[in-house]
């Protein structure tokens, strides 16, 4: 019985890897389309929110508030 329990959970240790790796491999093909489209927007929002605040600052320099 002990070394079937161990043949058993050596194969699902293996099997249990390669399914990991397996996993691994899909998130990073999904991952690299994903990133190329979704990188420009966040350029793009993150140069809109320092202009923002960029413009906030210099109306509140204007009125001469601190």
């Amino acid at each position: 019985m002990r070394g079937r329990d161990a043949n058993l959970k050596k194969f699902l240790t293996k099997r249990g890897q390669m399914s990991e790796l397996i996993a691994i491999c899909i998130m990073i093909i999904i991952a690299i389309p994903l990133f190329k489209i979704a990188w420009p927007i966040v350029k793009y929002l993150d140069g809109e929110m320092f202009n923002n605040r960029e413009r906030e600052i210099n109306q509140k320099n204007e009125r001469g508030e601190p």
